[in-house]
């Protein structure tokens, strides 16, 4: 095996090593330039997630590792859904419609089976449930699986925890109560103590596309029960959900990035035929259109007014041929974006990929694009 060379950068690829490493939750700290400490730590912490070598040192093979797996610039062209991110205000809160699916690049699907004003109810595909704050940075209110259940009380008023400003921070408490399994004497109750902060903005590219994000960190004190851990969500004011979390812990197994590969919208009130004549309309935009275009489409069933965006062909890490596209669903008083990713089969359809095993590759099957 080759020796793993160690490389010495110059000022301007340190920074952008750095902003890559912010931008994963790696924390290295200042974005100058400079490799102090912080930088070498979030090196290594990095290099013990992904199992390399952890010698907190810039390497030929950590430096193919982050462009295998974060590339900086995508193979394919820059998506509509990158516009400059505008000052996060009521308009571009989180907001979800029932029957939407955010399908992940961990393989999960998450759908909302009811949103209110200030809660959202989910299921994953593994039949799972929770009940979560429109805020998605504080933890769910309540959860049900297989293997337990549980509850979160936070000591703070929630709508006051979204810290909207650029460099914003919030801080809060969460009693915790779990029980797992049926033992109703298998409880455990804890108390977190959270403090997190709107990081500013920056551009993400994700298998959905590349959006414009503000960035949250919300950090997990050592005052806790269980060790300190920092979660960042990359939220998209285009889709109003975040595409990209990452939750960075102890250890590397407790270590995770989340990417979004496509939203499907629900639709749940559309007649059948309306709902199969917007999926033919998908599909027939990925089949026929050259590079980018925008294909309008209506239907008297519906007062909604889609917009069909695709990108150009490119050819995927698999050598699966791909498109990214997004419906834009406009209505009277709203506006709603959905990107995906769709990429050809050996049957001549067009699925997510990396689901093909999973139950969820119904949801990109050619009749069922929309």
């Amino acid at each position: 095996m080759a020796r793993d060379r160690t490389v010495v950068l110059d000022r301007p690829a340190m920074k952008r090593l750095q902003a890559r490493l912010a931008g994963l939750g790696f924390a290295p700290g200042p974005v100058d330039g400079i490799a102090g400490s912080q930088t070498a730590e979030a090196i290594k912490h990095y290099q013990t997630t992904h199992r390399l070598p952890a010698t907190g040192k810039i390497s030929d093979r950590l430096l193919a590792h982050l462009d295998a797996m974060y590339p900086e610039k995508p193979a394919q062209s820059r998506s509509a859904n990158a516009r400059e991110a505008t000052a996060l205000g009521p308009d571009n809160y989180p907001a979800y419609q029932p029957g939407t699916a955010f399908v992940y690049s961990d393989g999960a699907v998450e759908t909302v089976s009811s949103a209110g004003s200030s809660e959202v109810q989910w299921v994953r595909d593994d039949a799972s449930t929770h009940t979560a704050d429109l805020n998605f940075l504080l933890p769910w209110v309540h959860w049900e699986s297989v293997s337990e259940r549980g509850a979160t009380v936070i000591s703070d008023a929630a709508d006051a925890l979204w810290p909207i400003r650029e460099g914003a921070m919030v801080a809060f408490t969460a009693k915790v109560t779990v029980q797992r399994g049926d033992d109703a004497d298998a409880i455990e109750r804890r108390v977190d103590r959270w403090h997190c902060r709107n990081d500013g903005r920056t551009d993400v590219t994700v298998p959905a596309g590349t959006f414009a994000t503000f960035v949250f960190v919300c950090r997990r004190t050592e005052k806790s029960v269980l060790p300190a851990i920092v979660r960042t969500w990359y939220y998209a004011p285009a889709v109003r959900h975040y595409v990209r979390f990452v939750e960075t812990g102890p250890e590397p197994e407790t270590s995770r990035t989340v990417d979004l590969v496509a939203v499907r919208p629900g639709a749940v009130n559309w007649p059948p035929i309306v709902r199969a004549a917007l999926s033919r309309a998908v599909v027939l935009a990925l089949e026929t259109t050259q590079g980018e275009a925008r294909t309008p489409w209506t239907s008297s069933g519906v007062d909604t007014r889609v917009t069909i965006e695709v990108g150009s062909r490119f050819i995927a890490k698999d050598g699966g041929r791909c498109r990214q596209f997004t419906q834009i669903w406009s209505t009277s008083d709203n506006r709603w974006h959905y990107p995906a990713v769709a990429c050809k089969t050996t049957r001549g359809g067009w699925e997510i990929p990396g689901l093909k095993s999973n139950k969820a590759s119904a949801l990109a099957t050619s009749g069922e694009l929309s």
